[in-house]
């Protein structure tokens, strides 16, 4: 038997709705399985659950819904389900890089191309302006295009062609100068 959580407040001290929370128990085999499908493992599905429960119970209370006039466990599962669909994609941006052993399995010739990546990538960036830093920032950072708009009050395809003009003209830049520099 799969069992959450089960609390009476939530972390700010609100009472938590009983039908909520019984709900929550009788579907949280099927979000433990859906958590498994999605991230691979299990272990995050009570925490995920415990913030849908805290959602559905301030939703319920807002609407004035008296407990146990309707069947809560679909809307749960719903915001359950959005909850973990939210947190698998914060989970993808952040990607490691390897650790010492593959560093030092890798052949020098692929550490010479990191490092100059890295030379150009720092050329770059200097050559751009604040704005254009933010925006490359939040694309680093697993942003879509249509989130960094939302962020930076744009629209999606105004922050990408801003962003590649801006890329364009730096790298133009470094290569007219690298281009005198060898003169």
């Amino acid at each position: 038997m799969f069992i959450w959580w089960n609390r009476d407040l939530d972390n700010n001290g609100h009472q938590l709705r009983l039908d909520v929370r019984e709900a929550a128990n009788s579907i949280f085999a099927e979000a433990c399985r859906r958590t498994r499908a999605v991230l691979g493992e299990d272990c995050d599905a009570a925490a995920l659950m415990e913030v849908a429960v805290q959602k559905i119970s301030q939703y319920l209370d807002r609407a004035a819904a008296p407990p146990y006039s309707r069947d809560v466990r679909p809307l749960l599962m719903l915001r359950f389900t959005q909850e973990l669909r939210r947190y698998a994609k914060r989970l993808q941006r952040l990607k490691p890089i390897g650790d010492v052993d593959a560093v030092t399995q890798s052949d020098t010739a692929s550490i010479e191309d990191d490092i100059d990546r890295k030379l150009y990538f720092e050329k770059l960036y200097s050559q751009l302006d604040s704005g254009i830093r933010r925006l490359l920032t939040l694309r680093i950072m697993g942003y879509e295009w249509p989130e960094i708009g939302e962020i930076v009050q744009t629209s999606s395809v105004s922050a990408r062609k801003t962003f590649w003009a801006a890329v364009r003209k730096a790298h133009k830049k470094i290569i007219s100068s690298s281009a005198k520099n060898s003169r």
